[in-house]
């Protein structure tokens, strides 16, 4: 599979925020995680 974007894992963090000051940022996060093929990846120290 080849992945069309890559995601931070903030977007994915973002995508389950219930909190509401982050609603906005959590629609977004959700509709990116939901609907593109993505791609993330380990960080490295």
């Amino acid at each position: 599979m080849n992945a069309e974007v890559f995601l931070d894992t903030n977007v994915l963090l973002y995508s389950i925020s219930k909190l509401p000051e982050e609603a906005v940022k959590q629609r977004i996060a959700d509709t990116l995680a939901t609907t593109l093929a993505f791609g993330t990846s380990a960080q490295v120290c």
